[in-house]
């Protein structure tokens, strides 16, 4: 693949279109559709030739730098300089810093939700069922009359896919089996779609999480989770950039894919010390729903927060870098998921790249190439 640098979008075109031809079983047209689908969505109004053009100018980007759309228009890289993008950790990058802090061949043990669950049910502080077949419909429907009201997830997706929340209340068993049945034929539609790690399509149902009334006066229409990003380095665990995500208007989800807040956290004393930021991108002082004041919230008891989350990474003592999503409940606070290749979302909400700074902490630095010239693995290590 020919690639050099170059600031010239003409430029930047054609290389582009160059490789979509080069990897034209990659680049079907439902990917280019697809491509333009995210343009579209970020790009504000844009004429067809517009958008034509920025997919190809993000294709370059991901080719030379390994940047994802979405961070292409968060990190607003379009105006940034060569050595300013070099100081971000792209998505693609990030694969090589997790496969050489992380044992990839225990990845299952977070990638599979109902692996997560059975290893830490404790501190999941909530009951959870594993679905793959018709075969599970007797344990799905005793679940069900005990949470008529429950959260449906795949089992080995991230960023909100296929995530929703649904109800069999005043509904038969007759319709309660039908439900079950699209939930059965709508995973296996998602997971052919998107599920690069393999293995079975398999959902999970675990019961509603009852949101402590302390964080969800932010938003009380979603659980706002706070992620604790661990590295276990050295025989010590610290908490690194922790962030909160705040749901808005009538999203269950507060993801940052589904329109949530992202507002980055004080590690020391567990106070919100940025604006809330928006993939889209936006930034509030207040919360535009509720009216609630984000930089200077404080997160409730956050010292147990803190040493729950070290003491959970310490059972994973192969996978060094670690991404909790932990829920504050009426019961405290419970794990929503672990994450194997946690997104290094403190680059967004600190609005700068974080590369040096990731590099000092965990003494390894990327080799000199493009991304998918790398190949680094634990052994490495």
């Amino acid at each position: 693949m020919q690639l050099e640098f170059t600031r010239d979008p003409g430029k930047m075109i054609e290389f582009a279109k160059a490789i979509v031809a080069e990897k034209s079983k990659y680049y079907t047209p439902q990917t280019l559709e697809s491509i333009k689908d995210q343009v579209r969505m970020r790009a504000g109004k844009c004429g067809e030739q517009e958008i034509d053009d920025k997919m190809y100018i993000t294709i370059y980007y991901y080719w030379f730098y390994g940047c994802a759309v979405d961070e292409y228009f968060y990190y607003r890289f379009y105006e940034k300089t060569y050595d300013e993008i070099k100081s971000y950790i792209t998505k693609r990058e990030k694969v090589h810093y997790t496969n050489w802090l992380n044992r990839i061949e225990d990845a299952h043990f977070l990638q599979n939700k109902f692996e997560t669950y059975q290893l830490f049910k404790e501190d999941f502080k909530r009951e959870m069922i594993y679905c793959d077949s018709e075969e599970n419909y007797g344990e799905f429907l005793s679940f069900v009359r005990r949470h008529p009201v429950f959260v449906v997830k795949a089992l080995q997706l991230g960023g909100g896919q296929g995530v929703f929340k649904d109800s069999v209340i005043g509904l038969t068993e007759d319709e309660i089996l039908n439900k079950y049945r699209e939930f059965l034929a709508q995973n296996d539609i998602l997971n052919s779609q998107h599920n690069s790690w393999g293995g079975k399509s398999a959902f999970v149902v675990e019961e509603l999480i009852d949101a402590g009334e302390e964080i969800a006066k932010l938003h009380p229409q979603s659980v706002n989770v706070v992620r604790m990003p661990t590295f276990n380095l050295n025989g010590t665990i610290m908490v690194f950039q922790p962030w909160i995500k705040i749901g808005r208007g009538d999203s269950f989800i507060d993801n940052g894919h589904a329109d949530g807040l992202m507002a980055g956290i004080d590690p020391e004393t567990g106070i919100i010390d940025t604006p809330g930021y928006s993939e889209f991108p936006e930034s509030f002082e207040y919360h535009p729903d509720t009216g609630i004041k984000i930089p200077g919230f404080a997160i409730p008891n956050w010292n147990e927060l803190v040493e729950t989350v070290k003491r959970l990474s310490a059972v994973l003592p192969t996978i060094k870098y670690i991404s909790w999503d932990m829920a504050w409940t009426k019961k405290g606070w419970a794990i929503m998921e672990g994450n194997f290749r946690g997104a290094f979302m403190w680059q967004f909400f600190r609005q700068k790249g974080m590369k040096k700074e990731i590099e000092e902490l965990i003494d390894w630095k990327l080799p000199d190439g493009f991304w998918w010239q790398i190949n680094i693995s634990r052994e490495d290590n």
